[in-house]
């Protein structure tokens, strides 16, 4: 059998979960998007961020190589503490504009890291400078979080 990073599955989303030590509802939601109630009666709903399938099954593989790379980034920027509503913009920035598929597991972002989602925010005028709220740190890359 011909193994291709990009489309054979070889991960469930329990077995990712635990390589990459976050929960499995975490990696479940950036794996499948989530539609959750919120407080007052509206829907808050979000898409994937990384590449993944729903099976058919709990128990089978949801995930290619790819996308427990993808995880493993983000995981590691969470980590850095750089929240999801500045990440997931920043994703699909590089997708549209840059063409950067399967951005959170590109070279790019694992030598820039924070980085390339800084220019994006600066591109938006969400940096710390523009929005005393944001929480960004410029000196963090992915490689400081995910050894070879």
């Amino acid at each position: 059998m011909r193994v291709d990073r990009f489309s054979t599955l070889l991960y469930g989303i329990g077995e990712g979960a635990a390589y990459l030590a976050v929960p499995s509802s975490t990696l479940a939601s950036w794996a499948y998007g989530y539609k959750r109630h919120v407080h007052g009666g509206g829907t808050s709903t979000t898409k994937p961020v990384i590449t993944a399938v729903r099976p058919e099954r709990r128990d089978e593989a949801a995930m290619p190589f790819i996308g427990l790379g993808e995880a493993y980034a983000l995981a590691a920027f969470r980590k850095a503490g750089v929240p999801m509503q500045r990440i997931r913009p920043a994703i699909d920035a590089l997708a549209s504009e840059l063409g950067l598929a399967h951005a959170l597991a590109s070279r790019q972002l694992y030598t820039d890291g924070a980085e390339v989602l800084y220019d994006y925010a600066q591109h938006v005028g969400d940096t710390p400078e523009g929005n005393p709220r944001a929480n960004w740190s410029s000196s963090v890359t992915a490689s400081e979080y995910l050894p070879r």
